[in-house]
């Protein structure tokens, strides 16, 4: 008898089990935004940590969490919770308060979160707080550490954004798809700091055409879903102020809107849902763009990107969306269709960079596609690759790595396709670079930056820098 209990026991967990892992998928595979998910159980918390912390997406875990932080339950867990949890929440902190500025009601679990031992973290939070956010918290608390921290930096909206002083950004270069990092990270933060002040003076058209430019150098930046995240805001607040009443395709709003959706969307729901890109990007035009339709180009190109990405991929299927996506932008840009494709089947490799080249900036998902695509079809053949094709295909990659440290644009199994044409030097510098982005994970990267912060400093240590904002960021 007491065996076939332990045995009905072990069923009943297998299947608790089963039922675990599939509302985990569900979670990882919902469009829902984090920021509108109802948490009242730790329960339900601890469910989220083991579907999201743990794959890559702590940075969607700490959006719920904030927006939760006004029930006790969900207070007590974090306070309870494994450092690298609370840790993590407390870094992410900063730069979401600058983008979605709460109001200083809505700060008060940093109160009750407060310890002496957090305080290396509470600096850069105070950093990011409004003079009306500080002077609220220093109101509601008596700890002597914790007003003295938000008592600490001077707020003065145009010197200091984002948690940084201007003047105190980074003097090494750290080039990028857009050109220099920590120049298009400059500018928006002047542009940002502009458009805070022009509201009240331009609080019509002309003020969401300078948030548009703002979201648009933050995504040069390579911070995307940031630049996501103000554009959402911007279309509510359109949406909710009249802004877009009378909306024509031909007007200077409507053009502004679909070119940056264009670039921002499609290269969002490539870095932020993988294997399910196509549906997330006619989802995010169809549930908080509906006035700008998706692009079907761009949703063609994301659904033969995921097929490029599968473990098996179809060479037929693959060919034949690629030829009707050409087709799609030949029409688009009114010429006539190229012969894209020698007598052989093979893609004609300079006309493919030509197309390549003219939309890396304007539309860097497509232009990173078109490219795999090359390699992909090319490799086929015993002449389809060599070293000039590579070497600019390497190039690209490194380029758009360099924008965004996505494995996405840079791994192992890339890696092996291309290394083989190169260079000594150039197969080198591939390998060193997968090398250092396999060492930096997790709590060797800490280690780095605990024992060794200057390695980030050094001019020469570009790779590193990059990796370490990959992670800071959430970057998967």
């Amino acid at each position: 008898m007491k065996a076939e209990n332990r045995a009905d026991k072990a069923i009943d967990l297998f299947q608790l089990w089963g039922q675990e892992l599939a509302e985990r998928r569900e979670i990882r595979d919902s469009q829902l935004n984090p920021a509108d998910m109802v948490l009242n159980r730790p329960e339900e918390v601890d469910l989220l940590v083991r579907a999201w912390f743990y794959c890559g997406r702590s940075r969607d875990l700490y959006v719920a969490l904030f927006h939760n932080m006004n029930k006790m339950p969900i207070l007590k867990w974090l306070t309870t919770s494994p450092p690298v949890v609370i840790q993590g929440f407390l870094e992410f902190l900063p730069w979401y308060l600058l983008l979605y500025r709460p109001r200083p009601v809505e700060l008060q679990f940093l109160v009750s979160l407060y310890r002496e031992e957090l305080s290396p973290w509470y600096s850069a939070i105070a950093e990011s707080l409004s003079q009306e956010a500080s002077h609220y918290l220093m109101s509601r608390t008596a700890n002597p550490s914790l007003r003295q921290l938000l008592k600490a930096p001077a707020h003065t909206e145009a010197k200091e954004l984002y948690g940084t002083v201007l003047n105190r950004l980074s003097e090494n270069t750290l080039p990028g798809l857009y050109g220099d990092k920590n120049k298009c990270l400059l500018q928006a933060l002047q542009m940002s700091s502009m458009c805070s002040r022009d509201i009240q003076n331009h609080p019509g058209t002309d003020h969401m055409l300078q948030v548009i430019e703002t979201a648009e150098a933050i995504f040069e930046a390579g911070l995307v879903p940031d630049s996501m995240a103000i554009l959402l805001e911007a279309y509510e607040d359109g949406v909710k102020k009249g802004r877009f009443k009378g909306l024509e395709a031909g007007n200077r709003l409507y053009k502004r809107w679909s070119r940056l959706l264009l670039k921002v969307a499609p290269a969002y729901a490539m870095l932020e849902h993988g294997p399910s890109a196509a549906a997330a990007y006619r989802s995010i035009h169809k549930r908080y763009f509906p006035l700008f339709p998706d692009h079907a180009p761009t949703y063609t190109s994301l659904g033969i990107l995921e097929r490029l990405q599968s473990d098996s991929p179809s060479g037929p299927a693959i060919v034949a969306s690629l030829r009707l996506w050409l087709l799609q932008i030949s029409r688009e840009l009114n010429q006539e269709q190229q012969a894209w494709f020698d007598a052989e089947g093979m893609i004609r490799l300079g006309l493919m960079r030509q197309l390549v080249d003219s939309l890396k900036q304007a539309q860097p998902q497509q232009a990173f596609t078109l490219a795999m695509c090359a390699l992909w079809v090319n490799r086929s053949f015993e002449s389809g690759l060599n070293k000039q094709s590579c070497t600019w295909l390497m190039s690209l990659c490194q380029e758009m790595w360099a924008w965004v440290p996505s494995a996405i644009f840079f791994n192992a199994r890339l890696w092996e396709q291309l290394s083989r044409y190169l260079d000594h030097g150039d197969r080198q510098a591939g390998d060193r670079l997968l090398s250092r982005m396999s060492e930096l994970q997790g709590d060797d990267l800490q280690f780095e930056l605990q024992h060794r912060p200057d390695l980030f400093k050094q001019r020469d240590r570009i790779w590193e820098r990059n990796i370490l904002a990959g992670a800071f960021l959430g970057v998967r």
